[in-house]
């Protein structure tokens, strides 16, 4: 005898299509900044361009959220000896339809400053059900 299976949670085509939408947020961040510059003195670190955007590492690079729910997007800037810069604007860009971004809440947004830790952080809402 053949039991028929029940769906438990989420269909997996919701997975499918949250993960798709959250790497196509993740991947639409730009940043539009510079760092100081200037001339340095025997007391700069060595290294490569030091207090200079070079890296910038985004997460969570996946997640799951039910709609209507917000996630927070994690972008760190490093210098190019990997030490974190602050204070530096960073753009955020969202090319899909399916999603809004917010600073809190209730405030829709672009644009997040980076802490001491040269993190910015911005939310996003899946505003289109299934996403």
């Amino acid at each position: 005898m053949i039991k028929s299976r029940r769906k438990i949670g989420m269909p997996l085509n919701r997975y499918i299509h949250l993960a798709g939408f959250l790497f196509l947020a993740l991947s639409m961040l730009f940043i539009n900044s510079c760092g100081g510059g200037g001339a340095g003195g025997s007391s700069d670190p060595t290294g490569n361009s030091p207090g200079v955007p070079h890296t910038l590492l985004l997460y969570p690079d996946k997640t799951i959220a039910q709609t209507g729910t917000y996630v927070e997007l994690h972008a760190k800037l490093m210098d190019g000896n990997g030490n974190p810069i602050p204070g530096e604007t960073v753009n955020f860009t969202n090319k899909s339809v399916v999603g809004t971004l917010y600073a809190a809440s209730t405030t829709p947004a672009t644009t997040a400053v980076t802490d001491g830790k040269g993190v910015a952080t911005i939310l996003i809402r899946s505003t289109t059900q299934g996403f």
